[in-house]
């Protein structure tokens, strides 16, 4: 067919009044019975022939409250609109996720251009930032999004009917109000939704029905100066997901200095120049790991996997494909797994120390450090296929005088189930070595603090020094996200390496609590 000199970037189409650029999707064409955007794909008469229109311009983001399919109304008995994100590239025919945004109590109404006044919609019409899955803002006429979770069903139908949606990789996220919408529609229907994420949620039955959710992967990302919302009833739904033990642990973070406001949810969250990192992706590109299909949701972690050769991330999708039942779909990610193990472990030991008395689980190589006095040593450390190392951890100084509660009791940053169930305290100065590693070997060391409170009248973070160089942890609490990590420091002549953690973070005596020790050495 002849598509020469039709693009999408020189048809226009008349509108009546003027003539419409067709890239920006607001010309129509009337296809016997209603107006529809014209987008690349379609057809145009030019002359004596028909002629496909092509896409040889980029198409841009586009983000828009009006002008799509029925000028964005998305529930015809109320009459609501909903902004419309297509990520670049997008003629509304690929096959795509849908990202849902539910707005706060504030944002509702008839104007929709008041969706646009928080939270991820806010983000980028202001800074553009860029999308990789189609997006949906909904608005709420009035009251509470959890007395309309029947208008997140009409959103959600508007735009299956009208682009092309991967029915298997639809997400929910929210702020306020919004992320009391996001748990009541998770707890309707448990089995429909990839992932979400919520920021400052109402507690909203989230710990009654944690058995109900506790495989939806999510993010839960909360303020620890929030007035609004009860910091307790959150901390209590996160501690119920997470001692329910599902399929991927929940991903929290509570702020030291967060609060009821775009502080807390976009800063650490909806604006990905600032936010916080989940795995080092965007909560976006976190989201878009998961799908209702397992292989695929284990095949994207196995891909993420290859791309950073990291070996975290490979921990993290090995434990994803070891759920899958048996098919010759996991025994080829197998495949994949083992050839990406070799390659990160060639001339490479890892182990792992997690802290705490709780007994180690059937599963899950490591070791657990319950004695922690002066002096105290455990020798032959196992590395993370289980073998006996000739690696001992020495404790110098330690002023620990008990167990503190970890996360829960499953895998955080690819670590075996187990390892975050307890942390220990660390308060003052406290001085480690690792002896018997090879004279003057490099290493990384990946230290894992964890404190659980939902006090917001102090910092909870931990200062650690390696071969001279010196981090900080976040002062936040309820944190699974953060870690240090030094690359590259070195043993001595000796192959001894020391380690010096207190809690002097930002600046006084508070306390700190740790869960994990990662060490690779490079032989």
């Amino acid at each position: 067919m002849d598509t020469t000199g039709i693009t999408m970037s020189n048809v226009k189409i008349h509108t009546g009044s003027a003539w419409a650029d067709a890239l920006d999707r607001s010309a129509k064409v009337y296809n016997g019975s209603a107006w529809l955007p014209l987008k690349a794909g379609d057809y145009v008469r030019a002359t004596t022939a028909w002629r496909q229109i092509g896409s040889t311009t980029p198409i841009p983001q586009r983000f828009f409250g009006t002008g799509g399919p029925d000028d964005n109304v998305y529930d015809a008995a109320s009459g609501q609109r909903q902004w419309t994100l297509l990520p670049g590239g997008d003629n509304g025919t690929e096959l795509l996720p849908l990202l849902v945004f539910l707005h706060g109590v504030d944002q509702g109404g008839s104007d929709i251009n008041k969706v646009l006044e928080d939270g991820l919609p806010l983000v980028i019409s202001e800074t553009g930032q860029l999308m990789k899955c189609r997006g949906a803002a909904p608005q709420l006429p009035a009251g509470s999004w959890t007395e309309h979770l029947d208008l997140i069903d009409s959103c959600i139908a508007y735009n299956i009917s009208n682009y092309n949606v991967d029915q298997n990789r639809i997400y929910l996220c929210g702020l306020s109000d919004g992320a009391a919408g996001v748990i009541a529609k998770v707890i309707q229907q448990p089995t429909r939704f990839a992932a979400y994420a919520i920021s400052s949620p109402p507690s909203n039955g989230m710990a009654a029905n944690a058995s109900l959710i506790k495989d939806i992967p999510c993010i839960i990302i909360q303020g620890l100066q929030d007035q609004r919302v009860g910091v307790g009833n959150v901390a209590a739904a996160v501690d119920a997901l997470a001692a329910a033990n599902g399929r991927i642990a929940p991903q929290t973070q509570f702020h030291y200095d967060g609060d009821h406001s775009y502080r807390e949810w976009n800063q650490h969250m909806f604006d990905f120049a600032t936010a916080t990192n989940f795995m080092s992706l965007t909560f976006e590109d976190w989201l878009l790991l998961h799908s209702l299909d397992r292989v695929q949701e284990a095949g994207n972690y196995v891909t993420y996997a290859e791309g950073t050769q990291d070996y975290l991330h490979y921990l993290a999708a090995k434990h994803v494909v070891d759920m899958l039942p048996a098919s010759s779909d996991k025994t080829a990610l197998e495949a994949r797994l083992s050839t990406l193990q070799t390659t990160l472990e060639v001339g490479k030991t890892h182990l792992v120390l997690a802290f705490g008395t709780s007994a180690n689980p059937a599963t899950g190589n490591y070791t657990r450090i319950t004695a922690t006095d002066t002096g105290t040593t455990v020798n032959a450390l196992v590395d993370t296929n289980g073998n006996p190392t000739g690696i001992s951890f020495v404790c110098q100084y330690t002023q620990w005088p008990a167990d503190l509660p970890g996360a829960g009791p499953g895998s955080y940053h690819g670590l075996p189930g187990g390892v975050f169930l307890q942390s220990r305290r660390v308060y003052a100065s406290n001085t480690w070595n690792f002896t018997g590693l090879p004279a003057n070997a490099t290493c990384r060391v990946d230290i894992f603090p964890f404190y659980k409170t939902e006090s917001g009248t102090a910092h909870y973070g931990i200062t650690g020094t390696i071969g001279g160089v010196t981090k900080n942890s976040v002062g936040d609490v309820y944190n699974v996200l953060d870690y240090l990590t030094w690359d590259g420091v070195a043993a001595d002549g000796s192959g001894v390496l020391s380690m010096a953690l207190n809690a002097q973070y930002p600046s006084s005596s508070n306390d700190g609590g740790l869960c994990a020790i990662m060490l690779t050495i490079n032989s």
